[in-house]
């Protein structure tokens, strides 16, 4: 999972309840946003597929795609 975190151009997180409560997501869509933070723009696209309140730092990334 890291190296594909690493070496992917984009990483779509489907916001959902079941996704924000799924045991691997997180690690996914934080690796993704470390690097968009860094420099690589649009590194991590959240969609909401779900109406769901995303907690945290997730908020401010998920904000634009309601």
């Amino acid at each position: 999972m890291r190296k594909a975190t690493i070496q992917t151009e984009h990483t779509i997180a489907f916001l959902s309840p079941d996704y924000l409560n799924a045991l691997y997501t997180q690690p996914e869509w934080a690796a993704a946003l470390v690097q968009e933070l860094s420099g690589t723009d649009g590194k991590l696209v959240p969609v909401h597929v779900q109406t769901c309140k995303p907690q945290g730092i997730l908020t401010t990334a998920s904000s634009h795609t309601k």
